[in-house]
């Protein structure tokens, strides 16, 4: 941080108030006790008090603002007057306060706080109670001259001046009160403006959506009369369609009858139809029944038959062999079979084949 401080030359410089004390305020905004600093009741700019505080509050440059102290006396009198030798740093400002007569007129507290104004921004710090010592006043000590008629002129001279002195001082405060309410009646008829302004457009606005709404309602008027028109005529056609049904009441009666007629005889032939589906039921099963019995039969009659083949096969096999060595077919000797090569028509007469004893699956072709 920075100890270079820049003076502003907008404010006051009086280089002749100087005192090492200096009170902090920081970012809380809250004024440190005054303490070391004795206001004593008819002082007049006899004690200056310094103070230093951040330059940038929530990211805002304070030091090219107004500062005000504003501050209210014991016997309820109130003001705003401006600091001296007013400084600026890299990030800190100081300022001090010379406290004036009007504030110090009596004993009592003494109640002060600062304000920082701009266009559209005023930052301010909590009150500060200061306690005024009571003081006594020159002119009480004075002993009354012997020419009283001098003494009792100038009395009365002085008096006059503490009136007039008390009227200036109340007619200035009367000013600034009124020149504060003219600052706000402005404030207030620019915002008058304003709101005659957004209210003028808000007008214009609700006479557009107005026109556009009885549009909207003409249109409206207009279909819902076509559509009461076809309503209408909708109603009628059911009137002379409900007359036509009145005079066919006795037509109509007749053939509920012969509805009702029908559905009877409908539901005799559900019941029949209901009958002849389960002796249905009942017929296909003996059906299935005498189907399946059949087929036994019929297998049994067919396995007696392949039986009977078999066992003719098999005496029939038997007797193709001949017994003529007492052997059995399967161990009988395998005997040569010679046949000649030529043909009928060359084949030597009487020449025949010989055979041996053996079974067919024997014997060997010999060549």
């Amino acid at each position: 941080m920075s100890d270079n401080f820049e003076l502003n030359n907008t404010y006051e410089v009086n280089e002749n108030y100087s005192d090492p004390q200096v009170f902090i305020i920081g970012q809380e905004k809250a004024i440190p006790e005054i303490t070391g600093q004795l206001l004593i009741a008819g002082e007049n700019n006899a004690q200056s008090i310094n103070f230093e505080m951040d330059r940038y509050y929530d990211g805002i440059d304070i030091s090219d603002k107004q500062i005000n102290i504003l501050y209210s006396a014991p016997q309820g009198y109130a003001d705003i007057c401006h600091p001296i030798n007013v400084k600026k740093g890299e990030d800190k400002i100081r300022f001090t306060w010379v406290v004036p007569a009007h504030a110090v007129m009596g004993a009592g507290e003494l109640i002060f706080s600062v304000e920082f104004v701009g266009d559209d921004y005023v930052l301010k710090t909590l009150s500060c109670i200061l306690e005024i010592e009571d003081g006594m006043l020159g002119h009480e000590l004075v002993s009354p001259p012997e020419d009283k008629e001098w003494y009792l002129e100038m009395q009365s001279l002085w008096e006059n001046l503490k009136e007039t002195e008390a009227t200036r001082v109340e007619s200035e405060t009367s000013r600034e009160q009124a020149e504060k309410l003219r600052a706000q009646a402005e404030t207030s008829r620019e915002q008058a403006e304003k709101l005659r302004v957004q209210a003028e457009a808000s007008r214009e606005q609700a006479e557009r959506k107005r026109e556009s709404a009885s549009g909207e309602a003409i249109k409206k008027v207009n279909t819902a009369s076509e559509a009461s028109e076809k309503a209408t005529n909708k109603c009628e056609a059911i009137t002379e369609k409900a007359t036509i049904a009145l005079q066919n009441q006795d037509q109509l009666e007749a053939t509920l009858n012969s509805a009702i007629q029908i559905k009877q005889a409908i539901t005799q032939s559900q019941e029949a139809v209901e009958a002849a589906r389960k002796k249905v039921e009942a017929d296909k099963k003996e059906i299935n029944d005498t189907i399946q019995n059949s087929l036994l039969e019929s297998a049994n009659e067919i396995l007696k038959s392949v039986k009977n083949y078999f066992n003719r096969a098999e005496a029939l096999y038997e007797s193709l062999y001949i017994e003529c060595d007492g052997e059995s077919p399967q161990s009988r000797a395998i005997s040569i079979v010679t046949i000649d090569a030529a043909t009928p028509q060359i084949r030597t007469k009487e020449v025949g084949i010989d055979f041996d004893g053996g079974t067919p699956m024997s014997r060997s072709l010999a060549v």
